[in-house]
C-alpha cells in the first residue's frame, strides 16, 4: 500500500515541475539547518512533505470506503435521519476526497490546499488519510491539523 502512495506521489511530482521544485527546495532548506543529516527533526521540519503527502493521500486514498458501527445514537444534523448505535456505517472516503464542495478544482494536485491558512479552513472530518475512530491508523495519534 504504501509502495502505490509513493509511486502516485512520484507521478504528481514528475506531472508538477513547480510542486517538484518547492519540495526540493523544503528539504534542502531542512537539511541545511539541521547540518546535512537527515535526522528525525529534519524530517519533521519539512512542512512542504507534509503538504505533498496529505494532498497525495487526498488525491489516490488507499481505501474508497470506510466501514465502521456507530458507537452511539445520532441523528444528521438538519434532518430527521437518526443512525442508531449499532448500525454499520459506510463513509465514502473517495467521494469525499473528490467533492468539490470539500476540495476546490479536487482532481488538481495542489499540496498547497493543507498549508496552515488552508487547513484551518478544511473540516477535519472531510479528509480521512488514516481513518478515524478506534480503528484508525495506528502510525497517526493526532489529527493532520498540527501546529506549526
Amino acid at each position: 500500500m504504501i509502495l502505490g502512495i509513493l509511486n502516485f506521489c512520484l507521478h504528481e511530482l514528475a506531472m508538477n515541475p513547480d510542486v517538484q521544485e518547492n519540495l526540493r527546495e523544503d528539504v534542502d532548506s531542512s537539511l541545511r539547518r539541521h547540518g546535512g543529516e537527515l535526522t528525525y527533526e529534519a524530517v519533521n521540519s519539512m512542512k512542504y512533505m507534509d503538504r505533498v503527502i496529505y494532498e497525495t493521500l487526498r488525491k489516490y486514498h488507499p481505501d474508497v470506503m470506510l466501514n465502521r458501527v456507530c458507537s452511539k445514537s445520532y441523528t444528521i444534523p438538519g434532518t430527521e435521519v437518526r443512525i442508531e448505535r449499532g448500525t454499520q456505517v459506510i463513509i465514502p472516503v473517495y467521494a469525499l476526497n473528490h467533492d468539490p464542495q470539500y476540495f476546490p478544482d479536487p482532481e488538481r494536485f495542489y499540496p498547497d490546499r493543507f498549508d496552515p491558512e488552508n487547513k484551518r479552513s478544511t473540516d477535519l472530518l472531510d479528509f480521512l488519510p488514516f481513518g478515524i475512530g478506534s480503528r484508525k491508523c495506528i502510525g497517526k495519534s493526532q489529527p493532520y491539523i498540527h501546529e506549526l
